[in-house]
């Protein structure tokens, strides 16, 4: 019995519990099935904007982000009049403080100007956004929807009912953004690393959807961000010397407040019209719209559309009036490139002085082990090419040398035989195969020298960067590296006169042949010519006295007396040969080594370091 009645006592409770359950089912799937098309067609709206809006005319940015901002601006008030719905329970009804609060103009003022920033930093990014990034929008249109049911059961112990669908829209919208913003700092953090040689490179090549836009203020704004986006890129703390901090704070600001605008805009669809009308209705009850109010959220967008038609023709005036923009001017204080021009085209000052200061240290060090390495090695040449000297007066004032150079001049190649012979005797036993190799090897690392240094300036290229980014520097020319490398040009001069080339490889004898043609031009080759022809006719005169004599004893007198005579010369061509040894030796030695000591002078100067 006592269970009948129990069970007849409960069962209505029951009943009620289960109506209110299937009410509350009934009434959530009907709010969601009409906020999954509102949301739909802001996420289309918002794409066609990412999409389109850098071509469209002012007119129509001016349109999207006045209309953009008034209908987030309604989602912000209606937040704040809820709270002031809250704030007039605990004030007198009639009193000052009850009238004060229950005005609305000042909320739709700061919440139209949040929502102007939030919907300009949406305008401005989204443009720049990768397929993925629209993906997160789209998977949040539809997270929102399990977000703000668990925030509705945790908030339903917490607040009273009028006020628990503001905190629950308001909770489920903040926790959509920062899903967002964590969400889109993971995707940059996934994204490759890019290098960049400059500041001024990573700007130029930000990416600025606006650049080609017929608004001049987009065009501006773009220019900011781009620089923003640059520095953050290139790495606050490579950009420490022109930016700071703050261009990292600008850039989280701008992504941010985009995704809390949209995040905004997106609990805006899951609220009913019953909701969102209390923003104009007044806080003492009725149904009625407050008449200023909508006409102050009515007017709010008029006056941001004509202000950036304002804004827009300002900045049109600014473009047309003065060398630079603003932003330019701004931009070119920040990160602009001070630039060499060299043969027309711009290259890195700071780069250029550097490669400046690297060739004169790189050519004096390669001079400094030239010098070091090739001076032994000249002298040793030298040294012992003066050693032969004395041999080569020996064999000089040898008969049978005497007697070869008259035979070389009757069939006419005395000349020749003579520097033959003096080359082959002062480089007698001398190798100069490791002095033309290290010759060569040194050549060859100076003009790798060269070479690398014009590489690396083809490198400091200034490449995409705009001309008004570029400050002028200096003009140079284009052999403006000759100077710091004469070091290294010295020794390449030295290597081509002696023949030396790296693609000649190694040629020994170079040196003597050099020694050979500045002895040519010395007055003891002139001096031996001379000493050969009049020695071939003394000869001549000495052999015919002997046949004059022998000719009265008939033919055998006369090859009798051509004996006596070729005795005779050859006797009287010892004594001149000796008479001229004692005579002329040392002065032809002194000739012949200053001629050796004057061409080691000149090698042992194009090693020297200046």
């Amino acid at each position: 019995m006592q269970i009948e009645a129990t069970e007849r006592m409960t069962a209505p409770r029951k009943d009620a519990l289960s109506t209110d359950h299937s009410s509350a089912s009934a009434l959530h799937a009907k709010r969601w099935l009409a906020y999954l098309p509102k949301a739909a067609v802001l996420f289309g709206l918002l794409l066609l904007i990412a999409r389109t809006a850098p071509s469209w005319p002012p007119a129509g940015i001016a349109l999207a982000w006045a209309l953009l901002s008034g209908g987030c601006a309604v989602g912000f008030a209606y937040h704040a009049v809820v709270r002031k719905a809250l704030r007039q329970l605990t004030l007198q009804e009639g009193g000052k403080l009850a009238r004060l609060n229950g005005g609305r103009i000042l909320s739709l003022v700061v919440s139209f100007v949040a929502s102007a920033l939030c919907m300009a930093g949406l305008m401005i990014e989204a443009p720049k956004w990768h397929p993925e990034v629209w993906g997160l929008i789209a998977l949040s249109v539809f997270a929102y929807i399990g977000i703000y049911l668990l925030m509705n059961k945790f908030l339903s112990g917490e607040y009273a009912a009028p006020f628990r669908e503001s905190r629950t829209v308001a909770w489920s919208s903040a926790i959509v953004a920062l899903f967002l913003c964590a969400a889109y700092a993971v995707l940059v953090a996934l994204q490759p690393a890019v290098t960049y040689t400059s500041a001024a490179e990573a700007f130029a090549l930000a990416p600025q959807p606006f650049a080609e836009s017929s608004s001049p203020l987009m065009v501006e704004l773009g220019k900011y961000t781009a620089l923003a986006d640059g520095l953050v890129a290139y790495g606050t703390s490579k950009a420490a010397e022109v930016s700071s901090g703050g261009y990292l704070a600008w850039m989280i600001a701008l992504h941010a407040s985009a995704f809390f605008g949209i995040a905004t805009l997106i609990g805006l669809c899951s609220l009913e019209w019953s909701e969102l009308k209390k923003v104009f209705l007044p806080l003492s009850g009725g149904q009625a719209p407050v008449k200023r109010y909508a006409a102050t959220a009515a007017a709010l967008p008029l006056v941001l559309a004509v202000g950036f038609f304002a804004a827009d023709a300002t900045a049109a005036r600014m473009t047309e009036s003065n060398g630079y923009t603003a932003a330019e001017q701004f931009i070119r204080n920040q990160v602009g490139v001070a630039a060499a021009v060299i043969d027309g085209k711009y290259y890195d000052q700071v780069a250029v002085d550097n490669l400046v200061a690297q060739a004169k240290a790189n050519s004096a060090a390669l001079a400094q082990e030239a010098e070091a390495t090739l001076t032994p090695l000249v002298n040793g040449y030298f040294d012992a090419c003066v050693a032969n000297v004395d041999g080569y007066l020996d064999w000089y004032y040898s008969l049978p040398a005497d007697y070869e150079r008259l035979g070389q001049m009757i069939i006419g190649s005395a000349e020749s035989y003579a520097q033959e012979q003096f080359e082959a005797r002062i480089a007698e036993g001398v190798d100069d195969a490791q002095l033309s190799s290290a010759f060569e090897t040194f050549s060859e690392r100076a003009a790798a020298l060269e070479s690398d240094l014009n590489r690396k300036l083809a490198d400091y290229e200034v490449r995409n960067v705009p001309d008004w980014l570029i400050k002028k520097n200096e003009v140079l020319n284009s052999d403006f590296l000759a100077s710091p490398l004469q070091p290294a040009h010295r020794i390449m001069d030295t290597s081509t006169r002696l023949g030396i080339s790296g693609a000649a490889g190694v040629v020994t004898g170079i040196v003597v042949k050099r020694i050979t043609q500045r002895a040519l031009t010395k007055p003891f080759f002139s001096k031996i010519a001379s000493r050969i022809a009049s020695t071939l006719a003394s000869r001549g005169v000495g052999a015919a006295a002997g046949g004059v004599v022998g000719s009265p004893a008939g033919p055998a007198g006369v090859v009798a007396g051509i004996a006596i005579g070729t005795a005779a010369s050859v006797g009287v061509d010892y004594g001149l040969l000796k008479i001229d040894e004692a005579q002329n030796r040392e002065g032809y030695r002194d000739e012949i080594v200053e001629t050796i000591e004057e061409s080691r002078a000149e090698m042992l100067d194009a090693v020297k370091i200046e």
